[in-house]
């Protein structure tokens, strides 16, 4: 189950990056069809399956996801009542990460954030 799920993750989050960031008509990519439905928009299949058997040779016991989209792992409110860090906040004051990831992150929060806070957008308008 760790394997799938893990191939799961990496396919989504490889297909989100690319497709954000591509001009579909472009030779450059390739598309990965799975049975199930699932596409894949890489530059290198390689390098895909390459990824996904590094983390199932890496084992279930090396592998770490990360999920806390409603802040119910980390604390919205502090003691004192001050606002709590989100866990991606707290993995990006981590040290972990270079400065262009901290950039990126920082835009698409940017640009993300206010839409998902604003109570006079229904959720149609937030898709």
């Amino acid at each position: 189950f760790a394997l799938v799920l893990a191939a799961t993750l990496v396919s989504a989050a490889v297909f989100w990056y690319f497709f954000q960031r591509i001009d579909m008509a472009s030779p450059d990519y390739e598309v990965l069809s799975d049975e199930d439905g699932t596409q894949v928009i890489t530059r290198s299949k390689q390098e895909v399956y390459k990824k996904i058997a590094k983390i199932a040779a890496d084992g279930a016991d090396n592998l770490q996801i990360i999920t806390d989209f409603d802040m119910t792992l980390t604390k919205f409110r502090l003691r004192d009542g001050s606002r709590g860090m989100s866990t991606h906040g707290l993995l990006e004051r981590s040290g972990h990460f270079g400065p262009e990831y901290l950039s990126r992150a920082q835009a698409l929060f940017d640009q993300y954030y206010p839409i998902e806070v604003d109570p006079s957008l229904d959720a149609e308008r937030k898709r």
